[in-house]
């Protein structure tokens, strides 16, 4: 039985994406904006996503970002059918291990997961698999018993039309844009996950494969895999991990033990001046930001470049001019 430690799961997603890309890159991004946007619940302890917190995030990021990917930019600049129903999103991992760490009760983390999954894809296949992994995940850090039995319970209770009535307004194209039959799609999917679950090979779904071979204590080959398997309790490794990450793990903890003030959280009226409208020497205050200054700007290849530090850190702005 692996036991893993919720405090280590973020540390360890920063670090992995550092070992693996050596670097840290939209990943770690994606992850922080994800912490930055959510707020603790004022009736319950419980933390959930500020949208129009988590979109003002995701428009500012298309300018630092590091890496691509094609479904967070789709939801930002065109919104393409195809993309958002058939592309597989991988940068889910980065913002449901954030929702997973921040709260202990997971019908809060099931709720969450599911808003921010449709928020960028309506895969199905994404959509169940994230699902899944976020209950697997949860399980481990709670040290239950007879985990993929209880798995499997879960994924064969998930009624498709209690489903679809809860969450149907939030995907972000609708439904009637989705290529094939979604019913259909959604029991293929469904039977897919139980046969895997059931120790039987499939062609799709290499995440919830790495963490099922995990608990079987097989070596982990994917991302999210290697995640899990260095948060056990006995792992500790995280040299690559600056203070910057550390704070920011310290900080989702306070969010999970229901330590932080909402009210200090929330922003009332969004300041959000274009970054690149500033010269170099000009200081500005942006609501994401905060109080931020221009240290370098220069144009290359069509290209303009802003340096700016906040106090977080220094963000390099890019937009192509052409």
């Amino acid at each position: 039985m692996i036991i893993i430690c919720e405090d280590k799961l973020l540390l360890n997603m920063f670090h992995e994406d550092i070992i693996q890309n050596n670097k840290s890159t939209y990943i770690s991004q994606i992850g922080v904006l994800t912490i930055k946007s959510l707020l603790p619940d004022n009736k319950i302890i419980g933390n959930r996503i500020d949208y129009e917190r988590f979109y003002e995030e995701l428009k500012l990021w298309k300018y630092y970002r590091i890496g691509e990917n094609e479904s967070l930019l789709n939801i930002l600049d065109k919104e393409n059918p195809y993309i958002y129903f058939k592309e597989r999103d991988n940068s889910i991992c980065a913002r449901i291990i954030p929702i997973i760490v921040a709260n202990k009760d997971f019908e809060i983390i099931e709720e969450e997961v599911i808003k921010n999954i449709l928020f960028t894809t309506g895969s199905i296949s994404d959509l169940l698999e994230w699902i899944l992994l976020s209950k697997i995940i949860d399980m481990m850090v709670f040290n239950q018993d007879n985990i993929l039995d209880s798995a499997k319970d879960y994924l064969i209770n998930i009624s498709q039309v209690d489903f679809l009535g809860k969450y149907r307004d939030l995907y972000t194209i609708p439904l009637t844009h989705f290529p094939g039959n979604f019913t259909v799609n959604f029991e293929k999917a469904r039977v897919d996950l139980i046969s895997l679950l059931n120790g039987i090979d499939v062609n799709d779904y290499y995440y919830l494969k790495d963490i099922v071979n995990i608990i079987k204590e097989k070596e982990p080959e994917t991302l999210i895999g290697n995640i899990v398997y260095n948060a056990r309790i006995e792992s500790n490794s995280f040299n690559k991990v600056n203070n910057f990450y550390h704070s920011m793990n310290a900080y989702t903890m306070r969010l999970r033990k229901g330590r932080v003030n909402p009210e200090v959280l929330t922003i009332d009226k969004y300041i959000l001046p274009d970054v690149f409208d500033f010269e170099e020497n000009e200081v500005f205050f942006h609501s994401l930001l905060k109080d931020s200054k221009v240290i370098k700007k220069e144009m290359s290849n069509n290209t303009l470049i802003s340096s700016i530090k906040t106090k977080t850190g220094m963000y390099t702005f890019k937009k192509d001019l052409v």
